[in-house]
């Protein structure tokens, strides 16, 4: 179904020739350039990915984010 592709990260599907779609390295190891470790991410979810040691480490912090948005939710905006 080229050029689309379904991010491994939100599981959303994308246009992988747009310029919000980035080549991830599935297992974090950046020297590892096997076919198999590249998946399609969109680039904000790479990021935030990127700022972590693991798996763990995102969820905990995007968990910390949504219970902050609903604590908050509708006292203010964005």
């Amino acid at each position: 179904m080229y050029p689309y592709a379904r991010c491994k990260l939100t599981n959303d599907i994308y246009n992988v020739e747009g310029n919000d779609v980035h080549v991830d390295h599935a297992d974090g190891n950046r020297v590892n350039n096997s076919i198999e470790n590249f998946t399609f991410v969109i680039n904000w979810a790479n990021i935030a990915k990127g700022e972590c040691k693991n798996y763990e480490e995102v969820e905990e912090k995007l968990t910390k984010i949504l219970e902050t948005i609903k604590k908050y939710k509708g006292t203010r905006k964005c």
